[in-house]
């Protein structure tokens, strides 16, 4: 894009085209300061504008500036005779809608043409970047901060250019560029091999040590949707979880699922660092994180066979593992018991094991599971068992594998 503008890394126009289409919500607002930052991410708004007619043109071109490259001076050879048509240009007296005095504001000109291009696009960018950020962190765990490095940069910024911390780490809560007016400062996500490979070492904690970020910028865009996202992934897994084999399997196939996936993914690894990092709350805690088809519940006696497909993880189960497992082993179990590369079968305790592929050094990941939460007669008596349940999640040899009962698969 023409006029300086820098794309962030990875970003496609589609995620970032996707992001200013979640901003669903149009805002009179006569001060910017009516809205927290992270309200801009489901409503689109420009200071001053008090008509919905003229907001909705301010919309519609940068819609289009959006997603079709446009430069500035295209952005603003579009939108300015549309502003002069109606009025909204240069500076006015217009009455406070608040105090209803009559004030002398500033409306249209190139300066907040030029503000409303930028913040926008990059904001659009940013937050579509987000999503990105939050769907690589496994194999991509850091951000590093990039600032451009010419005389236009300010001091605070260019102190923070080269920051690398992790993508979970509550300094880009705040510092996520843009941080300011006018910033085209920009993370770019790095693995543990893209920093041995240049030489690069984790920061210190710089909270305290830079400048706060400019008033109302003080969130990282796109993240207020990610969380949302989770949520609602959460909530799905939990409801379909309770449904037959076949019916679960076929919402969770139907709902553009991968993207459900990966938030739910991304959910169960803040879960799992919440819980091994000592959060005691969070270990109360049960959610799905997949369901069983109908080859792995037939393999199962009738009389240990589930009414529901579900597969449920337990926070004290997280708490308790083996400290060679790492948060993002618990991360896997969802694409691990979507796409297992065996199911075994215990004959010793008729429990299900869900493997995945031996890696360079012949270790598997592997879950076990178990019919559990049974439902009984009076007397106790049990009926039928409600789910199944993780029992166990460990790191094992291939070759510990071979004494189980092959369901579907091929093993490791």
């Amino acid at each position: 894009m023409a006029d300086g503008f820098v794309l962030p890394s990875g970003v496609t126009p589609v995620e970032a085209i996707e992001a200013f289409e979640r901003r669903t919500g149009r805002r009179l607002t006569w001060s910017w300061r009516e809205m927290h930052g992270s309200e801009h991410e489901v409503s689109f708004t420009v200071a001053k504008v008090t008509d919905a007619a003229l907001l909705e043109d301010i919309h519609r071109a940068v819609d289009d500036a959006l997603r079709n490259g446009r430069s500035f001076e295209e952005f603003r050879a579009r939108l300015e005779p549309i502003l002069r048509a109606k009025g909204w240009w240069g500076r006015q007296e217009r009455p406070n809608p608040v105090t209803g005095e009559m004030e002398t504001v500033q409306l249209g000109s190139r300066r907040r043409l030029r503000i409303i291009y930028d913040t926008n696009l990059r904001v659009s960018h940013k937050a579509g970047q987000q999503e990105r950020i939050q769907r690589l962190q496994h194999a991509r765990p850091y951000l590093r901060r990039v600032g451009v490095l010419d005389d236009r940069i300010r001091p605070s910024h260019r102190a923070m250019h080269g920051i690398i911390l992790p993508v979970d780490h509550p300094f880009w809560d705040t510092h996520t560029p843009p941080d300011g007016w006018g910033c085209r400062c920009r993370v770019v996500q790095l693995s543990d091999r893209d920093l041995r490979r240049r030489g690069w070492s984790v920061s210190g904690d710089p909270r305290g040590l830079v400048a706060a970020p400019d008033r109302g910028w003080d969130y990282r865009p796109g993240a207020a949707h990610v969380e949302r996202l989770g949520r609602q992934a959460q909530y799905l897994y939990d409801r379909v979880g309770e449904l037959p084999a076949d019916a679960g399997r076929a919402v969770i196939d139907a709902a553009t699922a991968a993207r459900l996936r990966e938030a739910m993914t991304a959910e169960i690894r803040q879960w799992a660092g919440a819980v091994r990092g000592g959060a005691t709350a969070r270990r109360a805690e049960s959610h799905m994180v997949g369901l069983a088809d109908a080859a792995a519940l037939a393999a199962l006696p009738a009389a240990r066979r589930p009414v529901s497909a579900g597969i449920a993880l337990d926070g004290a189960l997280i708490a308790g593992a083996a400290a060679a497992l790492e948060d993002e082993d618990f991360a896997a179990l969802v694409a691990l018991l979507e796409a297992p590369a065996a199911v075994l079968r215990d004959p010793a305790t008729g429990q299900l094991i869900y493997a995945g592929a031996a890696d360079g050094a012949g270790r598997v990941l592997t879950v076990r599971v178990a019919s559990m939460d049974w439902v009984t007669r009076a007397g106790g008596a049990r009926i039928a068992a409600k789910r199944l349940r993780v029992r166990a999640v460990a790191r094992v040899a291939a070759g510990d594998l071979a004494g189980f009962e092959l369901v579907a698969g091929t093993r490791p």
